[in-house]
């Protein structure tokens, strides 16, 4: 409304070096607004429909669009704020099959001079293979899966345990705390990964777990406001 007067549409450019074609669109865009009436009293502005007020709101339209993209995937990610936005974005990349793992590389034309994974040194190293289905990986699982009180029900795939995180239990807040740990878990087991391939620093299943715990642990105190102590943590998250 700021660009609009009782006397037509008014711009202020910064350039009035048009071209022919420029300024025939200009013309035609000046045309069209010049036959439209409005007044003070007009009722023009902007409604989100998809928010019962009209107002415009970055995450419903955020879960709009990831329950679209859901249907194509089949994965439904956490965007919770427990969870650091670095580490959100690393599983949303692995759902889409972008992480530069070993077969992702190799399908871009990059040489690998080592194909296999590096926690295990048996399977090829692809994204699936290194999260979840790694002989090292499923160890992580297991303690992590244990620590939560969860049965192992022996997950294969990144996809299955997504899945399982988004649909566990009937408490959303307990539901978001599980799939923060899941997504620590990726994270951990990615960065033992880097460390093993980058700086030849062997991966502990020790360490790893009690990276997971430790850091969870700093992720819901500071960014969920949680209250409990750190035994109470260590011993059991719900």
């Amino acid at each position: 409304m700021d660009r609009i007067c009782s006397t037509g549409f008014l711009w202020k450019w910064r350039s009035n070096n048009f071209n022919d074609v420029e300024k025939a669109e200009l013309h035609d865009f000046y045309s069209m607004f010049g036959s439209v009436a409005f007044h003070p009293s007009s009722n023009i502005g902007f409604r989100f429909n998809f928010n019962k007020d009209g107002t415009y709101l970055v995450n419903i339209l955020r879960r709009m669009v990831d329950s679209n993209l859901n249907q194509v995937v089949r994965q439904k990610i956490c965007w919770a704020k427990l969870i650091p936005l670095k580490v959100k974005c690393f599983v949303w990349r692995d759902v889409m099959d972008r992480i530069p793992v070993a077969q992702s590389l190799s399908l871009r034309g990059i040489l690998v001079q080592n194909p296999n994974c590096q926690l295990c040194g048996v399977s090829n190293e692809s994204s699936n293979h290194l999260l979840a289905d790694c002989g090292f990986s499923k160890e992580v699982w297991y303690w992590i899966l244990k620590w939560c009180g969860i049965s192992n029900n022996q997950f294969n795939s990144v996809r299955g345990l997504i899945d399982f995180g988004a649909s566990w239990g009937n408490c959303p807040k307990k539901r978001e705390i599980l799939n923060m740990i899941f997504y620590a878990t990726f994270w951990n087991i990615w960065i033992a990964r880097n460390g093993k391939t980058f700086t030849k620093i062997g991966a502990s299943l020790a360490i790893i777990a009690d990276s997971i715990i430790l850091q969870t642990y700093e992720w819901i105190k500071y960014r969920g406001n949680w209250v409990g102590r750190w035994v109470e943590w260590s011993c059991f998250p719900f």
